[in-house]
């Protein structure tokens, strides 16, 4: 019997490169893949977006309101409008709390050109520092003043701006004009309550969330200044009613102690100037060490650099006022601290 074989054929074995080629991602594939990932891993959340352009953007705006003259090393709002959808978005959106439509539309997320805004604030703003008579002139509102947004601000920063501004000049301006003629200066409306309440309302207009990350670091700063002015003034009210006992001591000789101010004894002192401090702090929601230092140009304007003199000539000459030139002194040194009264008075 004829026996029949069956002829395996073997199969031809894949190669292993083949193999490898045809389940390895093609080159342009894996640059996709990486890219996906580094994407993944380098997004953010929104409110850590929102928080980081909100710091960045009030520290550079803080830079241009309280250093105009600075050389700003970059430009935040232009860089920012540039990183990405989300960091443009985000940054218009601050940008409108701040300035409303003065160079933005919410309908449309349309940016106008800002920086011609910037550029009047930040001359403005170097003016009220170096020239700040140009921006107090007797006659009538400069020309520096005569663009809309500073003529008529409508949005938070260009009120809060324009105060500062309009401040910090006629602070400069009393600074000046207190060499010449301290008695002819009045500061009663520096830093005071009417601008004070148009910064403290155009701040509250900003959303609560970022009103502090945003403008938090000039507010601070504004609030440091009205202390010190506010403090000045209430310095000046002791150095004048000092100043009218002066004259009358000179010609009367020794007179009764019945003058209308506090008794207040050296060892009460340093207590009252820390309850007034402390006071004042709590007016401006400032700890006490924020409040700034008396400053020789300062002692001019309130004019103690001429009662003090005044007071140790009555003192040296032992007309029998010892007690009452004391009591003058205690006065004045109850609304200074105690680096100043050291600084000033000893």
């Amino acid at each position: 019997m004829a026996t029949t074989s069956t002829r395996v054929i073997p199969q031809k074995r894949a190669r292993l490169d083949d193999t490898i080629g045809s389940l390895a991602p093609t080159a342009s594939e894996d640059v996709s893949a990486s890219r996906a990932a580094q994407n993944t891993a380098l997004s953010l959340p929104t409110e850590l977006i929102y928080t980081i352009l909100a710091i960045s953007i009030g520290d550079y705006l803080a830079d241009m309101m309280l250093y105009p003259s600075k050389i700003m090393p970059w430009d935040a709002i232009l860089t920012f409008l540039h990183v990405s959808r989300s960091f443009r978005g985000s940054t218009i959106k601050m940008l409108y709390h701040l300035w409303g439509e003065t160079f933005i539309r919410q309908r449309t997320s349309v940016i106008g050109n800002y920086k011609p805004t910037y550029s009047i604030f930040r001359e403005l703003s170097r003016q009220a520092r170096s020239a700040p008579h140009t921006l107090t002139p007797q006659e009538g509102p400069p020309k520096l003043l005569s663009p809309r947004v500073v003529r008529h601000p409508i949005s938070p920063l260009a009120r809060i701006w324009s105060a500062l501004i309009r401040n910090a000049a006629a602070a400069n301006a009393v600074l000046q004009d207190a060499e010449k003629d301290w008695t002819l200066v009045d500061f009663e409306d520096v830093y005071g309550e009417k601008d004070m309440k148009i910064i403290l309302d155009s701040y509250a207009e900003i959303p609560a969330g970022i009103r502090p990350l945003l403008q938090g670091r000039i507010i601070h700063w504004i609030m440091t200044q009205a202390a010190i002015w506010t403090k000045l003034k209430m310095l000046k009210g002791a150095v004048l009613s000092v100043l009218r006992l002066l004259l009358v001591v000179e010609p009367m000789g020794q007179i009764e102690i019945c003058t209308g101010l506090p008794k207040i004894t050296e060892d009460a002192v340093m207590q009252i100037s820390r309850d007034k401090h402390e006071n004042l702090a709590d007016l401006y929601s400032l700890d006490v060490e924020d409040i700034p230092p008396v400053t020789w140009k300062h002692t001019t304007v309130v004019g103690m650099d001429m009662a003090l003199p005044l007071l140790e000539l009555n003192e040296r000459k032992g007309s029998g006022n010892g007690d009452l030139c004391q009591m003058m002194r205690s006065h004045i040194a109850s609304h200074l601290t105690d680096a100043e009264r050291v600084q000033y008075l000893i």
